[in-house]
């Protein structure tokens, strides 16, 4: 399967092994649900601790993907080897930070949108 990131579909690297992931509506029913977060304390999250929030968004992602397929979550890692794999590399982790931000519709450094000037 190809990784679709505009859809939130990526692949995260544990252990030498490939875990497709998907950050959607689902993933994120099942971090709010799972964590005990609410809806309105999301953004709170993000900004308290962003290296415990983007393995944890991440691992509801795969959490999501593997029940898809018809897997449960003991098919994955455990969730503390997950998040180690996720932050053992700076520039990784700047990745998959920089993958859930397409995700949620925002513009990554660098990918500013150009504008003209009309001349008027």
């Amino acid at each position: 399967m190809n990784p679709n990131k505009l859809r939130g579909r990526f692949d995260v690297s544990v252990d030498g092994k490939t875990i497709p992931v998907l950050v959607n509506m689902n993933s994120l029913r099942l971090l709010t649900e799972n964590e005990e977060i609410g809806l309105s304390d999301f953004d709170k999250e993000i900004q308290k601790n962003p290296l415990s929030f983007v393995p944890r968004l991440l691992y509801w992602g795969a959490v999501n993907m593997a029940q898809r397929a018809g897997k449960t979550a003991k098919s994955l890692p455990n969730f503390d080897v997950f998040a180690a794999h996720v932050c053992e590399d700076e520039d990784q982790f700047t990745a998959y930070s920089e993958q859930i931000v397409q995700v949620f519709g925002g513009a990554t450094e660098g990918k500013e949108e150009k504008t003209q000037d009309s001349g008027n």
